[in-house]
């Protein structure tokens, strides 16, 4: 687990959106294949974020959840950048690059 007050994060204590990239890297390589709702559940629990901050909506849209979406946005652009490969929609595997930089 890691300390999520070790992470980048905004005035308001909570990690940024880049902040999850290298915790993604480090549960993508736990498997070889991930759904993208695992993905982000798995790297979340390992966040060690506090149930505030998981429950937390923003306030023009209250269906969407903070730390999920910024999840979303990192899980994006690890494979914009080659270290995920997304072979089909909501499907992640991380690949050998992305291997390489995890350890």
């Amino acid at each position: 687990m890691i300390d999520y007050t070790t992470l980048k994060h905004q005035a308001d204590g909570t990690p940024t959106w880049d902040a999850f990239l290298g915790v993604i890297l480090k549960v993508a390589v736990e498997r070889q294949n991930w759904q993208s709702s695992e993905l982000i559940q798995r790297t979340l629990e390992e966040a060690n974020l506090p149930q505030s901050m998981l429950q937390m909506h923003y306030p023009q849209k209250s269906h969407d959840l903070v730390m999920r979406n910024r999840v979303s946005f990192a899980l994006s652009d690890l494979a914009i950048s080659g270290l995920l490969d997304r072979p089909k929609r909501g499907l992640y595997l991380p690949t050998s690059r992305g291997q390489e930089l995890s350890k």
